[in-house]
Parts: structure tokens; C-alpha cells; sequence
């Protein structure tokens, strides 16, 4: 149950007499992790067309980045298309996002991709995008949540069982048991 949020960052929860303080952009961005690669290894990615597909320029060496990865991308379910020389119109985006900016979500896509080693297997490509998605695409740090959401946030992250750590290593979740707390507090 949320107690509240800390700084527009962290919330504050008791769970069963535990103190738990979660960073909310690690449990969202773990959670948006799991969702996408679960739709991604079922082959039921499911996309939403964009309104208005939105242009994203990019230089010659970013245009070269996209075009080695773009089958990836489309199987994950970006829908890109190129539009002339180093112009690309994005039309879908796999319909988990959200609402977001799909250019600064691709942008984001290709400076992490520079990190890449030609060679590596699609699965590993497939991994390493989807963790770039789901950090670019969820809720940061000092944004707030209603009571609702942080409930609906704790609720999923519980159910899914697997909430130690974000795809990049990060700490979801620090806990204060009854007994820490009566420590610190000097009461035992």
C-alpha cells in the first residue's frame, strides 16, 4: 500500500509491516521490460499508428546505424519508413509506450545503438533495444503519480515477481524491515 511519494521520484509503501521505498522509474521502465519482451517472444507485439507519424532527420552515420538495426526495430514494433536521404518518417510504436515523443524515443534508440558490437545475435540485439525503449518510454524521476498509480505500480510490480533490479542493473526496491527500523530508531 503507497504512503506516499518522495521528491516526485521515490514511493514510500508499506508492505506487510516492511518499509519498501521504490524508485519509480526503475519499476516502470522493469515492468514496460518484461511487457515488451513477453509481446516480442509471443509474436503478439501489438502497435498503435501514430496520428501523425512524425519526421525524424538524422546524420549519415545515425541513417547508417538505423538502416543495420531498422529489422529489429519493425519487429519490435517501430514502424519506420525512409522518407529521402536521411529522412526517416516513423508511423507505429509498439502500443505498451504509450503517449511519448516516438522521434526522441528513436533518437535515444540510436545513440544507444553506437554502443553495439557488429556480430552480436539478434537475440542480444532484441534484448538491448527493448531495454533502450522501456528506459526511454517510462515515467522519470520527479514526475508525479497519483495514490492510484503508485497503488497500480506496487500491484504489478508484486504480481510480476521479479522486481530486485531494472533491466540495467539499478535497485528497484530498498527494504526497511520492522526489525530494521526498531534498529535504527535505537528501540532494540
Amino acid at each position: 500500500m503507497p504512503l506516499g511519494q518522495i521528491d516526485n521520484t521515490y514511493i514510500a509503501a508499506d508492505a506487510g509491516g516492511d518499509l519498501w521505498i521504490i524508485d519509480q522509474h526503475a519499476a516502470y521502465e522493469r515492468l514496460l521490460y518484461e511487457r515488451l519482451t513477453h509481446s516480442y517472444n509471443s509474436h503478439a507485439v501489438q502497435v498503435q499508428a501514430l496520428l501523425i507519424p512524425e519526421e525524424v532527420s538524422l546524420n549519415t552515420a545515425e541513417s547508417i546505424m538505423l538502416k543495420d538495426y531498422i529489422d529489429v526495430l519493425m519487429d519490435i514494433g517501430i514502424e519506420i519508413e525512409e522518407f529521402g536521404r536521411d529522412i526517416y518518417i516513423i508511423r507505429s510504436v509498439p502500443s505498451l509506450l504509450g503517449t511519448g515523443s516516438a522521434k526522441q524515443m528513436l533518437l535515444d534508440i540510436i545513440d544507444g545503438l553506437t554502443g553495439f558490437q557488429k556480430g552480436m545475435m539478434k537475440s542480444e540485439v532484441v534484448d538491448k533495444v527493448i531495454m533502450l525503449i522501456a528506459c526511454h518510454s517510462s515515467v522519470r524521476a520527479n514526475h508525479g503519480l497519483t495514490y492510484k498509480e503508485m497503488a497500480a505500480l506496487i500491484d504489478d510490480l508484486i504480481n510480476l515477481k521479479i522486481y530486485e533490479t531494472c533491466p540495467h542493473g539499478r535497485p528497484i526496491i530498498i527494504k526497511f524491515s520492522k526489525t530494521d527500523l526498531e534498529k535504527m530508531f535505537k528501540r532494540i
